[in-house]
């Protein structure tokens, strides 16, 4: 029963056209249960600090919470949400641990890293993140693709909108909009944030940086997507577009499609 589906997926990290470093992280990787079942993990994470310091942080971040994972999801796939919560919290805890010493051991105090991990088994997607990374679910369309942004964000502005400080419309030009008020590495603890969604079939998952909504709206994000053949046709289109745009900052984006096990190629329905 569990080849019924199939997962497509693809990612990539660019550093953009005004950034002299990419401090953005992204990665996928599959893992094979016994009992035949397929797992991909995923992330996307955007560091934070001067030098170097904001890329080792991103990338520490992502290897120590797919360590974890492997670890542990080798062993026994959590079967409620609450497990589910609890094994991805202890993963955004462990690479909150792994920055803060690392940035404790090198003197950087500064050094920090947003970070945005998901599992998907099946269809069934379970998101856990700190700090301003989005997840969308795209259902492609050829006339209008519909999206879906899954996750909040972890910033000031985000904060006063809820707040009814100011409108949705007044936080896009906000100074303070890409100012995170969780992230990892700062503190000796983290509150992350822990979604779940069944993915609807050919249905996308879209994990990107903020360097990606800063360029594109939803509308266009959803576009992209929906237009791709592929997940990487997916991903290159998004970094493209945002590109073209002036590339004003590191742009991370992640891809996963579930299809029908025999669907080839990836086409809107």
């Amino acid at each position: 029963m569990y080849a019924a589906f199939a997962l497509q997926y693809a990612h990539r990290s660019d550093r953009g056209y005004a950034r002299r470093t990419n401090d953005d992280t992204s990665a996928v990787e599959e893992l094979s249960l016994s009992d035949g079942r397929t797992i991909v993990l995923a992330a996307v994470a955007d560091g934070i600090g001067s030098g170097r310091a904001g890329a080792e942080a991103s990338q520490i971040a992502v290897a120590t919470a797919f360590d974890m994972l492997r670890d542990h999801l080798v062993h026994a796939v959590p079967r409620t949400e609450h497990q589910w919560q609890q094994t991805l919290g202890g993963a955004l805890g462990a690479a909150n641990d792994a920055v803060r010493l690392r940035g404790l051991s090198t003197n950087r105090k500064s050094m920090g890293t947003t970070l945005m991990v998901t599992v998907v088994i099946g269809r069934r997607a379970h998101i856990v993140h700190a700090g301003d990374c989005r997840a969308y679910a795209v259902r492609p369309a050829v006339r209008r693709p519909h999206i879906t942004q899954l996750t909040g964000e972890h910033t000031v502005v985000a904060e006063l909108v809820d707040q009814g400080a100011i409108s949705y419309a007044e936080a896009n030009g906000h100074p303070q909009r890409h100012h995170v008020v969780r992230s990892l590495g700062s503190d000796s603890t983290i509150e992350p944030e822990t979604v779940a969604r069944t993915l609807r079939v050919n249905e996308r998952l879209v994990l990107c940086s903020d360097g990606l909504p800063l360029h594109l709206s939803d509308a266009e994000i959803a576009r992209a997507v929906s237009d791709a053949a592929t997940p990487q046709e997916g991903c290159d289109r998004l970094v493209a577009l945002a590109n073209a745009r002036g590339g004003r900052d590191n742009l991370s984006v992640v891809v996963i499609a579930a299809t029908r096990a025999t669907s080839r190629p990836l086409l809107p329905s």
